[in-house]
This record gives structure tokens, C-alpha cells and sequence, in this order.
């Protein structure tokens, strides 16, 4: 007799939970307006137009990666023989080869944040170097800078920028990274040769 009272009771308790749990939904329903009526009194309340103000804040657009030496600083410096003792000192310029002043004469290699001399491009005034003293072809074609870092004189050069990462892109595959020489001063307006 235990056991099916037991049984009995084990029912009723869950179909009187249910129908309370019931009971209780039934209440919420009818105590809370619904969703239309909700809407309706909302639409009655505001004004026919809202007004939705966006700002931003203002960006650095700043080219990353670019270091320049301008004319002035460079009459600051000690006399320089060549353009290499002028870069040395900026960030990321690597210089190796052979010094101003070795037995072999001046292969110095300009190379920018290690991407190597293959992938270092040498403007002059935006164009491309094509001196056969600043740039040299390797023998399977590719483009090297070990040429003499001495073919232009550092008093004509008015400004050197170097390019890093993607402030050298504009200038095409090839150029990981770059360094302009920008405006040689003094130079002649016209040439003639006899």
C-alpha cells in the first residue's frame, strides 16, 4: 500500500506543479500589454522625427616608416665623403661591405631593416637609379645596391628621405623599403657635350 501511495503522490505533486507553472502564465499574459499595444503607446509619445548625430575622431594619416635628413642638418654634420656616412646613423640603416677608406675601393651595402640590398631601392629626384655606379645587376638580373655609395656628392644633395615598409610600396615590387635623394642642388639646367 506504500508503494502505490507513494505513486499517487509522485503524480499529483508534478500535475500540481504544471498546473501552477500554468496558472502563473496565464496571470503574466493578461497583467502585461502586448507587443502592438506597446508599440502604439510608444508611437503616441514620440515626435514624428528624430534627429541621429554621428562624429568621429580625427585620424593621424601619418606615412609610417619615413626618416629624413634635410640640407640643414646636414651642414650641421662633419664633412661626409659619401651618402653612406650620411644614413648611417638612421633608424634601421644596416651598412656592411667594405669601408670609405678600404683596399677595394667603396662597396658599401645600403640595406633597410634587413630586407637586403636586392629589395633596397635608390631614387634620385622619384626616379629610379640607373647609374651604373649606384646600381648593379646581379647575374641572375636582380637589382643590387652595392654600387659606390660616393656618385653623388653629399653638399649638392638638398634632402635624403628613407623609406620604410609601406611608405615604400608606391614606388613598385622591389622596394621592401627605399631611400630618395631628393633636389641636388646646384645641378646644371642644360648639358652639352662636343
Amino acid at each position: 500500500m506504500n508503494h502505490a501511495l507513494s505513486r499517487y503522490s509522485l503524480a499529483t505533486l508534478i500535475g500540481l506543479g504544471l498546473g501552477a507553472s500554468t496558472l502563473a502564465h496565464a496571470a503574466q499574459q493578461t497583467d502585461t500589454p502586448s507587443n502592438a499595444e506597446k508599440t502604439a503607446a510608444a508611437d503616441d509619445k514620440k515626435p514624428a522625427e528624430d534627429t541621429i548625430l554621428v562624429t568621429a575622431a580625427k585620424q593621424n594619416l601619418q606615412a609610417p616608416g619615413v626618416s629624413t635628413i634635410t640640407a640643414d642638418e646636414i651642414k650641421k654634420r662633419p664633412p661626409a665623403r659619401d651618402i653612406s656616412e650620411l644614413v648611417r646613423t638612421m633608424p634601421g640603416v644596416n651598412l656592411t661591405g667594405n669601408s670609405t677608406s678600404g683596399q677595394r675601393g667603396n662597396n658599401r651595402q645600403l640595406d633597410i631593416r634587413g630586407m637586403g640590398p636586392e629589395n633596397t631601392l635608390v631614387l634620385i629626384d622619384g626616379m629610379p637609379a640607373s647609374s651604373r655606379n649606384s646600381v648593379r645587376q646581379g647575374w641572375r638580373g636582380e637589382r643590387d645596391t652595392r654600387g659606390d655609395t660616393a656618385w653623388v656628392p653629399p653638399e649638392m644633395i638638398e634632402r635624403i628621405e628613407v623609406l620604410r615598409g609601406p611608405a615604400a610600396a608606391r614606388y613598385g615590387s622591389g622596394a621592401a623599403a627605399a631611400w630618395s635623394i631628393s633636389s641636388p642642388k646646384n645641378r646644371p639646367k642644360s648639358c652639352t657635350a662636343r
